[in-house]
């Protein structure tokens, strides 16, 4: 269960530890990876934010993405291994990755329901105008300090998604979704950080990276993607 920690002493100091994965792919189980053998898996992802939990008061456990699509252990139960390990681990968010509509909305409704984190992407939306996602955005609080945490999936996913099921989801502008979810995070919520858990990409090669956000939109603190 969750243990609320005791607000800081005024003007005391705070920390926070983030940890973060990404693009796991399906991928339960440890895997060979290249001169690595036997790595990653939930295993050893609970294993290490089990040992940081030992060493911080304040733990915030996040997945950018692609949680969908690898390993037959994964592939064959559609992604049920991954969440219930994520379930089990106690991971606060993940973001929808362009992965996540590899399969039929059904399966993400699945997943959804199966999930005891949210699912996070403010700019995806049905046509009715609906979050696909659990929600836009989450604010968690940490003795006292407000983290308010969106997530962002990249708008190339109307091109590189399953077109069946891409072809009825609108994907905003991430840059502008970005700037509306600071501005609601800051001045309605009150956070004093603000998160951006997006599936977007580093590299130049991605139209809206996420260097693009962060030289575009101010009052971000920390952005994994």
């Amino acid at each position: 269960g969750c243990v609320s920690q005791p607000a800081a002493p005024a003007g005391g100091e705070v920390k926070i530890a983030v940890l973060h994965v990404n693009d796991t792919h399906g991928h339960p189980i440890a895997f060979n990876n290249g001169n690595a053998v036997e790595a990653g898996g939930l295993p050893a992802m609970a294993m290490f934010v089990g040992q940081t939990r030992a060493e911080f008061d304040n733990v915030l456990v996040l997945d950018a993405g692609d949680f969908n699509t690898g390993l037959s252990e994964s592939n064959f139960f559609k992604a049920e291994p991954d969440v219930i390990g994520r379930n089990m681990i106690g991971f606060d968010a993940v973001a929808l990755g362009n992965h996540e509509f590899d399969n039929e909305l059904s399966v993400l409704e699945r997943q959804k329901a199966l999930a005891e984190f949210p699912m996070l992407a403010a700019n995806v939306k049905t046509k009715d105008g609906a979050y696909v996602a659990d929600a836009p955005y989450i604010v968690k609080d940490f003795q006292g300090v407000k983290v308010g945490i969106f997530g962002l999936i990249t708008k190339e996913t109307e091109t590189v998604g399953n077109p069946a099921i891409v072809k009825d989801l609108v994907f905003l502008d991430e840059v502008a979704t970005a700037k509306e979810m600071v501005k609601v995070l800051r001045e309605k919520e009150k956070v004093q950080v603000v998160i951006a858990l997006v599936h977007l990409g580093f590299d130049d090669l991605y139209v809206a990276s996420s260097k693009v956000l962060a030289k575009n939109v101010s009052g971000i603190d920390l952005i994994v993607d």
